[in-house]
């Protein structure tokens, strides 16, 4: 991430961005909404996408707009399997987690 420190809007350190992503993993793993499915595929399909919405904003919130079309094809590329709407940024989608997939 070292690349991207002149368009950081503020300034990060990686353990604050490591710290950003445990408290979105702790918020959605705590809230009793999220429940262990019955299915095994669908309870980690569910973890999965958990923590690719809060490594998503864990890393890329603190970047100015023209970089996060660039991280936005890198996290396309390494959540490829989660299906991600591609209409826009990963930045324009949000976790539903009733229905367990990423809206607008």
């Amino acid at each position: 991430m070292a690349k991207f420190k002149d368009q950081e809007v503020m300034a990060t350190q990686p353990l604050q961005n490591v710290q950003c992503l445990c408290n979105f993993i702790e918020h959605f793993i705590q809230t009793p909404r999220l429940q262990q499915e019955e299915r095994k595929d669908q309870w980690q399909k569910q973890i999965s996408s958990i923590f690719a919405f809060s490594m998503i904003w864990a890393l890329g919130a603190a970047f100015d707009q023209p970089s996060h079309r660039y991280l936005d094809t890198i996290f396309r590329d390494f959540f490829g399997k989660l299906q991600i709407p591609a209409r826009d940024s990963v930045f324009q989608y949000f976790y539903n987690e009733k229905d367990s997939k990423f809206k607008h």
